[in-house]
């Protein structure tokens, strides 16, 4: 008995055996820790890319966003300062309806459509397109409440039949804008947590 182990364990030293040994390990193994390792940069990249396409979705919705709230800001500070007139009035009226379109037309669905491609392109582990559903839920909200949070600007420069006074203007802005602050913070941060869902 000691004799056929003693042989066994000559041969499995064997430089020729240690070699077959080794690349058969090697061409099994190796291949399948690069595919695995080339799978996650892929991922990975794809994640990067769809962060980033939602980063400037999200940025392009704050921008449009700004551009409205300063449109009656604007406004209202030139009311204040008795720097108006009825074409004013009307050029606002024409350019909030502009800059507002264009908030609209992106800000409602970037994104659910960045959460629903990571869910259906199984690119997140479920437990964080549950963060990430989460996220965009909040950030939706957060983008409701900025658009109702400038309805006493469009109440009172647009919609309204009679001109408003340059201390009701004051008034309105002093009333209006600290909220409008907080949500840019608060669709800003939520931007971000979404961002970094994606990616990491």
């Amino acid at each position: 008995m000691d004799e056929p182990r003693q042989k066994a364990s000559e041969i499995s030293r064997h430089p020729l055996v240690l070699l077959i040994v080794g690349t058969l390990i090697g061409s099994i193994l190796i291949p399948g820790i690069n595919n695995r390792m080339d799978r996650d940069r892929r991922l990975r990249e794809i994640r990067e890319t769809r962060g980033m396409a939602a980063l400037d979705a999200g940025l392009q919705t704050e921008r449009s966003f700004n551009l409205v709230r300063t449109e009656f800001e604007s406004f209202y500070k030139d009311l204040a300062a008795k720097k108006t007139s009825a074409q004013a009035d009307q050029a606002l009226a024409d350019r909030l309806h502009k800059a507002y379109q264009e908030f609209d037309r992106d800000a409602w669905w970037w994104a659910n459509q960045a959460r629903d491609e990571m869910r259906m392109l199984g690119l997140l582990s479920a437990d964080r397109v549950a963060i990430l559903d989460h996220a965009v839920e909040d950030y939706n909200k957060a983008v409701l409440e900025s658009a109702q949070a400038l309805d006493p600007y469009w109440d009172e420069s647009v919609h309204s039949q009679t001109p408003i006074t340059p201390d009701q203007a004051m008034s309105i802005m002093k009333k209006v804008s600290p909220g409008l602050d907080k949500l840019g913070e608060r669709r800003r941060g939520l931007l971000e947590k979404i961002v970094q869902t994606i990616v990491y």
